[in-house]
């Protein structure tokens, strides 16, 4: 459920729209659950669009949204799993300013590839590396490249020291280094 306010903001008239998250504090107030992590998610240019692909590719929940009268969203959080990810539109003149993000998933092929499908072009990917992880990597629509993470085994460091002499591991970690972030050949 939204709800949408009238309020002032920077001397300006601004719409705040709210998602209720199913949590209220005694006051009858909604509350935000403890964060797990926040971030800042770059200064896109289109953060309206931004928050559709992550809800698309990531399951995102939107949580807030301020936006001027001008339709420019001024300040805008999203939660992806434990995490809240802040977001705005960059204001005129900015050069562009693509995040790089970590998340951590159950199963990072099957969100590797919902996170192309929906829009994302593929950086690297799904990739078993050395220390116990798998990790592709997605650049979203509006530039920002994401880490799609997945825990699958428990490697002691002794057995991650053998894996960095196996060809199989040191061809996977090439490959991730060496990808071309920004889609430029």
């Amino acid at each position: 459920m939204h709800r949408h306010l009238g309020t002032e903001h920077r001397g300006r008239r601004v719409q705040l729209v709210h998602r209720e998250l199913g949590r209220v504090h005694a006051s009858g107030q909604p509350r935000r659950e403890p964060l797990a992590g926040r971030d800042r998610l770059g200064d896109p240019v289109d953060t309206a669009r931004l928050i559709d692909y992550l809800t698309e590719a990531f399951g995102a929940t939107e949580i807030s949204r301020l936006t001027s009268p001008d339709g420019r969203v001024e300040h805008a959080e999203a939660r992806i799993g434990d995490a809240i990810v802040m977001m705005f539109d960059a204001a005129p003149g900015w050069p562009p300013t693509p995040s790089f993000l970590r998340l951590y998933v159950e199963d990072a092929d099957e969100v590797h590839h919902k996170a192309v499908a929906v829009g994302g072009t593929s950086v690297t990917e799904v990739t078993h590396l050395f220390f116990g992880d798998r990790v592709g990597r997605v650049r979203d629509p509006l530039g920002n490249v994401w880490w799609l993470q997945a825990r699958v085994e428990e490697v002691s460091p002794q057995e991650m020291e053998r894996r960095l002499s196996d060809p199989v591991f040191t061809e996977a970690m090439r490959y991730v280094q060496d990808a071309d972030f920004f889609g430029h050949g």
